[in-house]
């Protein structure tokens, strides 16, 4: 909706407020797209990899500010960002996953195929699964990034006590 023009903000319909900022940069990047009568659709305009870039710089500062492990896809679920939290925990490093789909990129086959698995389910809002890294158990939670439509995905981890 945001990026088509008919809507001027993205709602709140995901609950985690690690990720609100988030929400609060696309939304005030939204205020900026051209509105009105006569402006051409802003779809048609932007590339997936200028969305990709656009979420990815929303979510940079908020991923590293975040107490929890935090992973950011673009609409076509390849790696954007990780935080160092992400990369600490899984051992999937940023500068060799970004642009990789996720099964690609992690070392762990299962968790690959796992998150995979939890962005295809995000599409229809937010998922949580457990997920046990070596004795450890975390909660992984996908979320869809976009309120009329996917404009990418974020999955934190959050240790289960």
């Amino acid at each position: 909706g945001i990026l088509t023009g008919k809507e001027t903000e993205v709602s709140r319909d995901f609950k985690f407020e690690e990720l609100a900022p988030v929400q609060d940069l696309i939304n005030a990047m939204a205020q900026r797209l051209p509105r009105g009568e006569g402006s051409v659709a802003i779809q048609d305009q932007v590339s997936t990899e200028t969305l990709n870039m656009e979420v990815q710089s929303a979510a940079r500062a908020v991923a590293e500010a975040t107490p929890v492990a935090v992973a950011i896809f673009g609409i076509d679920r390849r790696v954007l960002y990780l935080n160092g939290k992400f990369e600490d925990l899984t051992g999937i490093r940023l500068d060799n996953a970004a642009g990789q789909e996720i099964q690609a990129a992690a070392r762990d086959q299962g968790f690959g195929v796992f998150v995979a698995d939890l962005l295809q389910r995000a599409d229809g809002g937010v998922v949580n699964e457990d997920f046990d890294f070596g004795g450890v158990v975390y909660t992984v939670s996908g979320v869809r990034l976009g309120a009329m439509g996917v404009r990418g995905f974020a999955v934190t981890l959050t240790r289960k006590e």
